[in-house]
């Protein structure tokens, strides 16, 4: 009768050695899950933070095309002022010989 208790006990013992396996690897599944969820966490906060800089980039982007346009616009008004006054005064100049009008 001693070899049935030796065969229960050997039984047991691989009993307990298969389920303190199985709570090992229990364990590590779910430290992989909490691991992938903080990453899948970091990702989105990632994503979220690039999602809202390429927002103000292209507001940005924005604002400087308007300025652009703008300071386009005055510089050409400007050079057409310069055209047409320098267009009159030189004519003005050729009628006077060459003397100066302010005295």
């Amino acid at each position: 009768m001693s070899s049935v208790d030796e065969l229960r006990e050997k039984f047991v013992g691989n009993s307990d050695a298969a389920r303190e396996a199985f709570e090992e690897l229990a364990a590590r599944l779910e430290a992989l899950e909490m691991m992938r969820l903080d990453q899948e966490d970091q990702v989105r906060t990632k994503m979220q933070t690039m999602k809202e800089a390429n927002m103000h980039q292209r507001e940005k982007l924005h604002r400087l095309r308007e300025k652009y346009q703008t300071l386009l616009e005055l510089y050409n008004d400007l050079a057409e002022e310069r055209k047409d006054g320098s267009d009159s005064s030189s004519s003005d100049e050729d009628e006077d010989d060459g003397k100066c009008s302010l005295m």
